[in-house]
């Protein structure tokens, strides 16, 4: 299926790429790189195979004028938005609405406290690992809530670990049992976000699924709170949706699932929405998974929201009921977070 590209062309193409060129396909196929193969089969070429046989084909098409250079930048700032994230509900009275619906006294808040309008001065993410404040918008989310968006991100450093079919692990001849395998040292955006439903009051916070997910959302509101304040804002509790999906209540809107993970010791973990097995007998590995999950009934719920007339594609989540947080796993738009999200809050 696709245009036939000889493999040297391929090549050819992703390595005379400029510097700022390359780094953007590599981002764009880093975190995101099921959209990216289907922007390829969309122009009739080939997904490719492994992460860099997609990065070559991309460069191709760049160069053949398939996919031109803004493409590839609306597609990774709207993927560094949606997908692998957490996400915390908040919500805000309505008394503390009004200073946020005005633009111009937030931009002179903004403006005092970081040097610059984010409302029309929009910042690239820099290379460096600090955070850094963006930009700051009035959007319309699918579906028409609008809101006011403010985001800041910073570049993590990441270990990828080099397929065995670009270059083979290298053993030693004279210890057999020791291995080097290649890792690739990259980057990626890391961004975390803001929003506020400018009628409801509804806050959500963003960030990049992983490690110091707490940090990294506290490090957004220290950040913003001379231009913005949360303290009013209260958390949204979250045990109705997650009993009702922990039950079956909800039919075929809502796939539960479970998670099972035995680590190196042996041990098993099993996940299934409201319960936790485990047999934990000393292993470290068991004690941090099992201290890192909910174990009591209807406070955690692991499910799928299946595709339907209103959903073209499955959303793998967890919710963390008394949190008040949702963990969106995997490759999504932002019509699909905020499909799931409205659908939690009418079910909760």
């Amino acid at each position: 299926m696709g245009v036939r590209i000889r493999a040297d062309d391929l090549i050819r193409a992703y390595d005379v790429l400029d510097a700022a060129t390359k780094q953007l396909v590599d981002q764009v196929t880093l975190k995101k790189l099921e959209f990216v193969r289907e922007l390829l089969v969309g122009r009739d070429m080939s997904p490719g195979g492994t992460r860099l046989s997609t990065r070559q084909r991309v460069a191709f098409a760049l160069q053949s004028g398939e996919v031109s250079l803004d493409q590839l930048q609306e597609l990774i700032k709207e993927l560094d938005l949606w997908g692998d994230q957490r996400l915390r509900l908040m919500q805000l009275p309505a008394a503390a609405l009004p200073s946020i619906r005005n633009q111009a006294p937030l931009a002179g808040q903004f403006q005092a406290n970081f040097g610059f309008d984010p409302f029309n001065e929009k910042h690239d993410l820099a290379p460096e690992a600090t955070l850094q404040l963006l930009y700051a918008e009035y959007a319309a989310k699918p579906g028409g809530r609008q809101v006011l968006r403010v985001v800041v991100g910073r570049q993590q450093v990441i270990e990828n670990r080099v397929p065995e079919e670009e270059i083979q692990p290298i053993r030693v001849e004279d210890q057999p049992d020791l291995v080097f395998i290649p890792f690739r040292i990259e980057k990626r955006n890391a961004i975390t976000f803001a929003e506020i439903d400018l009628a409801s009051g509804l806050v959500v916070l963003s960030t990049t699924a992983g490690r110091g997910t707490d940090k990294e959302l506290a490090s957004l509101l220290v950040m913003v709170q001379g231009s913005l304040s949360f303290q009013l804002a209260t958390r949204k509790n979250l045990e109705v949706v997650a009993g009702k999906v922990n039950c079956g209540t909800l039919g075929n809107e809502v796939r539960r699932c479970r998670l099972r993970r035995r680590t190196a010791q042996g041990s098993e973990i099993d996940v299934k929405g409201a319960s936790v097995v485990t047999d934990l007998g000393v292993d470290p590995e068991a004690l941090s998974a099992i201290g890192s999950t909910p174990a009591a009934s209807n406070r955690f719920a692991n499910c799928i929201w299946q595709t339907s007339a209103a959903l073209d594609r499955d959303v793998h989540c967890h919710i963390w009921a008394p949190e008040g947080e949702l963990t969106i796993l995997g490759q999504v738009l932002e019509l699909h977070v905020e499909h799931v999200l409205q659908r939690v809050l009418f079910h909760n």
